[in-house]
C-alpha cells in the first residue's frame, strides 16, 4: 500500500510538475523602447582609402580620427522585438595620408563630416536592447595631391554608400538609456579629377570602421 501511494504521488508531482512547466511563458519586456528619441554620440574611426590613377598606378594610405555628432529615430515595440529608424550626422576629423605616384607626391584624404538613415532591429530585454543596423551613408571626401615642389590640388566630392553594424543600449531610467556600437561604412568608388594641366583622374575606395558610444533621450 505504501509503494503505491509514494508511486501515486511521484505520478502526480510530475504531471502538475510538467502542466506548470508547459504554462510558463518567458515574461514580457518591462521597459518600453518604443516612440521617439534623439541624443548624442562620441566615438573614433579607422580604415583606408585604395586609390587608382589612370597612369596605371596603385597606391592606398591609411585614415583614422574622432567622430561626434548627433542621432534621432523612432522604435516601434512588439513584446521583446524592437524596430525603428535612425538617423545620424557627424563632425569628423578622420583623415590619413601617404605617397601615390611616384616620389615625393604625397596625397591625403580628408573626412569632414558623415551621416548615415538606418533601420534597426532588436531584442529587448527588460533595460537591455540589442540590435542590428543597416542602411545609407553619407560624406563629403576632399581628395588632395601635393607633389613635394610647391604645387598641390584639392578636389571635394559627395559620396553615397551603405552602412551595417550592431550594438547595445542600456536604460539608466524610463527616459534616458546609454549606448554602445559598431559600424562598418563602404562608400565604394569616388572618381576625382584634378585642375592640372594633364586632368589627371583618380579613383578613390574607402571604407571604413567606427565605434561610438552615446546617450539618448527618450519621449514618452
Amino acid at each position: 500500500m505504501l509503494k503505491k501511494l509514494l508511486w501515486l504521488g511521484s505520478a502526480w508531482l510530475l504531471l502538475t510538475g510538467s502542466v506548470y512547466a508547459a504554462d510558463i511563458e518567458e515574461p514580457p519586456a518591462t521597459h518600453d523602447w518604443s516612440g521617439a528619441y534623439a541624443g548624442a554620440h562620441l566615438g573614433y574611426g579607422w580604415g583606408s582609402d585604395d586609390t587608382e590613377t589612370e597612369f596605371p598606378s596603385e597606391f592606398d594610405h591609411d585614415i583614422d580620427g574622432i567622430i561626434g555628432g548627433l542621432h534621432a529615430g523612432f522604435n516601434f515595440q512588439s513584446d521583446h522585438l524592437v524596430f525603428g529608424l535612425e538617423g545620424d550626422f557627424d563632425l569628423s576629423d578622420i583623415d590619413g595620408e601617404g605617397g601615390c605616384d611616384f616620389d615625393p607626391f604625397r596625397c591625403e584624404t580628408d573626412m569632414d563630416w558623415l551621416a548615415s538613415l538606418r533601420a534597426r532591429l532588436g531584442f529587448a530585454s527588460d533595460n537591455i536592447l540589442l540590435y542590428a543596423t543597416g542602411g545609407v551613408a553619407f560624406s563629403d571626401l576632399e581628395f588632395a595631391n601635393d607633389d613635394g615642389l610647391g604645387s598641390s590640388d584639392k578636389q571635394s566630392e559627395s559620396a553615397v554608400g551603405f552602412v551595417v553594424g550592431g550594438g547595445a543600449e542600456y536604460a539608466v531610467s524610463e527616459d534616458f538609456s546609454l549606448r554602445a556600437e559598431a559600424l562598418y561604412y563602404d562608400f565604394g568608388k569616388t572618381d576625382y579629377e584634378y585642375d592640372n594641366a594633364q586632368g589627371t583622374e583618380f579613383e578613390s575606395d574607402l571604407d571604413l570602421v567606427v565605434i561610438r558610444g552615446g546617450l539618448s533621450w527618450y519621449f514618452h
